[in-house]
């Protein structure tokens, strides 16, 4: 399966009460299945990072409708600021 070629910048986020943190990206991430837990690490901009999972899902956004957004299980919007990038590790079938 193919990965994205370069790290994702969060443009902006959103934290879902139950679900963990939506990040919205400045351009779409490269096809990964919906449904897939993606290893990921998190780099923020003050050069500190860690690895956490992800799911790729879509979301509304206004505008521009409906955009690809990862979802971070259990991660708070303070953990990750805008800036920050994503690069996927490794996904794995859900």
């Amino acid at each position: 399966m193919r990965q994205p070629s370069t790290d994702l910048l969060v443009v902006q986020t959103a934290g879902i009460t139950g679900r963990g943190l939506a990040l919205f990206f400045e351009e779409e991430p490269d096809p990964i299945p919906m449904a897939y837990r993606l290893d990921v690490i998190i780099t923020r901009p003050d050069g500190s990072a860690f690895e956490t999972e992800a799911q790729r899902e879509f979301a509304r956004k206004v505008p521009p409708g409906e955009v690809v957004v990862f979802f971070l299980p259990g991660v708070e919007k303070s953990e990750v600021p805008v800036g920050s990038c994503v690069r996927v590790l490794s996904p794995v079938a859900a």
